[in-house]
């Protein structure tokens, strides 16, 4: 799916489809929705706002160079294994990314990620990269890797129930906000390389 000009909507769903490509020198369309079988998703050159409301066998999701972009993941992508942030824009995600048969995969390259619900297998913030989990708990984060200009915050999830991370790596320049008034973590292991925790 090709969009050359910004001031459209397009809605798609469909149950024959492998993978929904998006992308355009101009930008894509303002508004697309997509609803169907699909296992993949890759949005390139987004300049508008874009969902994903009911995709149950949707396994991979990408926003890449899309500084302009915000993605919106619905409680109906349930079987998310890979998702990827690059080139700035935003992502809200309202489902877990624990994968099905392997575990799921979160990489931020740049920008803001949000987890509302759910849990992350495996996270990486690479630097110019924000993830926000704002997931109420108890849920968990199986590893976490905050590289050098990274940041993770989960202050605002406004839950008294514990969020869990198993193994906490935060390298030198990377941020790491975890207790407040709203929200409690407990870390099981952190391998601090000599990150601000």
């Amino acid at each position: 799916i090709r969009m050359s000009a910004r001031g459209g909507k397009l809605f798609v769903n469909s149950a024959a489809t492998t993978s929904v490509i998006l992308e355009a020198a101009g930008g894509i369309t303002d508004f697309f929705e997509f609803q169907g079988t699909a296992t993949t998703i890759s949005a390139t050159g987004c300049s508008g706002s874009w969902s994903v409301t009911n995709g149950s066998a949707i396994t991979n999701l990408e926003l890449i160079a899309s500084p302009n972009c915000v993605c919106t993941i619905g409680t109906g992508v349930t079987a998310l294994n890979r998702v990827i942030l690059g080139g700035g824009g935003r992502i809200v995600n309202n489902s877990a990314v624990s994968g099905t048969t392997n575990p799921g995969f979160l990489k931020v390259a740049s920008g803001e990620y949000r987890q509302e619900v759910g849990t992350i297998a495996f996270a990486m913030i690479e630097s110019g990269g924000i993830l926000k989990f704002n997931s109420p708990g108890p849920n968990t984060i199986g590893t976490l890797i905050a590289m050098p200009g990274a940041v993770f915050d989960g202050r605002d999830n406004r839950s008294v129930a514990t969020n869990t991370i198993t193994n906490l790596f935060a390298y030198p320049g990377s941020v790491i906000y975890l207790n407040n008034t709203y929200s409690t973590w407990a870390v099981t292991s952190n391998a601090n390389k000599g990150g601000t925790v």
